[in-house]
This record gives C-alpha cells, structure tokens and sequence, in this order.
C-alpha cells in the first residue's frame, strides 16, 4: 500500500490551516485582521504548520514510497502522483484552464501543502485575485510560506533585464516573490547556474515546494527558438524539478507552435495533461483527461469542467 497523503509532510492539519488563510466571503486582498497574532503564532508551531523560515526540512527528503494528493488531478490517479513527476498540461487556448490552475493551487495550500505559482501569462496580481475569490487569504498564505505567485508576465512586455539583474526577489512587508526580467535562454541560464552554485554552498537550504505551477510556458517562445527553448527545459528545468521531488505542471497552449515541439516536451515530461473545447449537445464545453502518465495508474476519460459563480473548477463524473 502507498503512502498516500493529502499533503506529503503529514505535518499539517487541514481544518487549522483552514482557519488561518481561508478569507470569510466578500474579503479583500488586505489580511492585516485576519494574520495570526504572536500568541496565535505560538499555538500554531506546537501544531508545527507555522515555519518562520519557510523551510520544511523533513519535506526536502520525500520516499518513493510517498504520493501527492493534488486537487482535481489526483481524483484521476487512484494512486497518487509520485513526487518529482512532470506534467505537460496542453490546453485551448479559450479554454478553462487558467480556472483550473488557480483551483488546483487555491485548494491545495489550504491543504497544508506549499505552491509556487508562476505567472506567465497575465498579471501576478491577477492570479492573486482569482485565488481570493475561491476564499484563500492570499496575503496569510504568502507569509506562512506556503504561496509564492512569481512574476513572469512583466518579462513578456518587452522591458528587458535592469542593473538589478534578470532575477529580482520582491519584498512585500514579510512576504516576498520573484519577478523574472527576461524570458531569453541565455539570460536564465546563467541565472539558474549561479543559483545552482548558491545552493550548493554550506549550509544553504532550498526553499521546498510541493507543486510548481507554470500557467503557459508559451509566451517564453516570443523570445526564444524552440530548440533553445526545448533544450533549456531538457537539460535544466526539469531534471532540477526531479531532483527537488516537487509534482510540476507545465502549460502550454495548443495549435500554436510546431508539432515537434509539443511532442519533444511530452517526451521530456512524465505525462500529458489535455485541457480541450469540444462540441457536446450543440454547445461548446470544456473537458479535461489524462492523456498519458508513465509508470502510474490514471483514468483516461474526458471530465467535463464545471465552473462556480467564484471561478473553482469541479470535474462531472461521466
């Protein structure tokens, strides 16, 4: 029998955390009554969920024995999904999708489970709002460590890298992001190799997360060939993604690029995500499958997506 958790550290209580960074209905954005106050901050390490460093050593050293329990996704992986799987997530572009990434992120931090989220094709705080909107106290989580929504939409506008460098880390009171200044592969290449050379440095932790979430990996190919671009995913993204035992999901937009392209990263990935508008009953609607998942168990049957008047998506059983 698998080690199936609903998040992997064990070390969460899900109706706690609840309480701490879900927003009553018609909060904003401003969590400034809702943060939990020093003595509520005591109580929460004796629950040992409230990590000032954000570092969770023990999730840094997940068994193969060991399985994600993400929303939506998992309900397909009897199973579970093993950790440091890669997922290519090929998607209309007028689809559901983007609902469904912020409903896997939303559900899966108030699960206990820790979310890098990266906006690639819209607005960070856009991604932010329509976390909110599911009744995530986005500003909480961000300071428990457990959010982090990255800006790589700012890159896509053309403005290119400053003297500050093509990574900059964003302070925000005591919550930070990343905001990415070029897409271009030789600029992160050489990013990821100093950061590489930081960490493996003595005593320098990596900060853990249980899911990366790329929206569209597609505007990156504005600024790049798709053999660079290809070879940047083969040879960095994702063998440090295996390494670091994180579940990814990698968008990309359907019909756009040349068909090699999709096929080499499905050959890179560990599986196929297809998010897909089809006809059904004289109207459009949209549906979700796994197409392919190595090694694991999956059903492989389209799920029609049904969104809430919040946006969370749900998948209909057929």
């Amino acid at each position: 029998m698998r080690n199936l958790r609903r998040c992997v550290s064990g070390r969460f209580r899900g109706e706690s955390l609840r309480e701490q960074i879900s927003s009553n209905e018609g909060s904003n954005l401003d969590a400034r009554t809702s943060l939990p106050t020093h003595q509520n901050r005591r109580s929460l390490n004796r629950q040992t969920f409230w990590q000032p460093s954000g570092i969770l050593p023990s999730d840094n050293h997940l068994s193969s024995s060991e399985r994600l329990n993400v929303p939506l996704v998992s309900s397909l992986v009897p199973d579970g999904i093993r950790p440091g799987t890669i997922l290519v997530t090929e998607f209309d572009p007028e689809s559901h999708w983007f609902a469904v990434a912020t409903t896997i992120a939303a559900r899966y931090v108030q699960d206990g489970c820790k979310v890098d989220y990266l906006a690639m094709a819209r607005p960070r705080e856009d991604v932010r709002s329509d976390l909110a909107r599911l009744g995530l106290n986005v500003p909480a989580a961000e300071e428990a460590r457990l959010l982090r929504v990255d800006d790589w939409y700012s890159a896509t506008l053309g403005l290119g890298p400053t003297s500050r460098g093509v990574v900059q880390e964003i302070q925000e009171n005591r919550r930070s992001y990343l905001r990415i200044q070029s897409l271009k592969v030789s600029d992160l290449s050489v990013e990821w190799l100093k950061d590489m050379k930081r960490t493996s440095e003595p005593g320098v932790v990596e900060e853990f997360f249980h899911l990366v979430l790329a929206e569209s990996i597609s505007p990156g190919l504005r600024f790049n060939e798709e053999k660079a671009y290809l070879e940047w995913f083969e040879s960095r993204v994702n063998p440090d993604e295996r390494r670091q035992k994180r579940l990814t999901l990698q968008g990309i937009v359907r019909g756009i690029h040349n068909e090699s392209f999709y096929r080499r990263m499905e050959n890179a990935a560990d599986g196929v995500i297809e998010v897909r508008i089809m006809d059904r009953d004289e109207e459009a609607k949209n549906f979700l499958r796994i197409r392919g998942l190595k090694g694991q168990r999956y059903n492989a049957r389209w799920h029609e997506i049904q969104v809430k008047p919040n946006g969370e998506t749900v998948l209909l059983s057929n």
